[in-house]
């Protein structure tokens, strides 16, 4: 993902994860994003969801050094 993710990825993202077969793996890659948009963190969300209920394992990396906190609670790291 870019630095700034916005509303404007979210249609892309959401196709992209409708692809996803039960059983599949999915690594999502925020480590260089500093700002989110609530819709994008929305469809995470709903992955999220998803792949509990269909077995798929989803890797979350989160950005070591953010500026903002926009991180959602299921990534480990947090920003200073």
């Amino acid at each position: 993902m870019s630095e700034d993710v916005t509303f404007l990825h979210k249609a892309g993202l959401r196709q992209a994860l409708s692809w996803v077969k039960p059983g599949g793996h999915v690594i999502l890659d925020a480590s260089r994003t500093l700002r989110m948009d609530v819709d994008v963190r929305d469809v995470i969300d709903d992955f999220e969801n998803r792949a509990i209920e269909e077995y798929i394992t989803l890797e979350l990396l989160s950005p070591d050094d953010a500026k903002e906190t926009w991180i959602p609670s299921f990534f480990h790291k947090k920003a200073s």
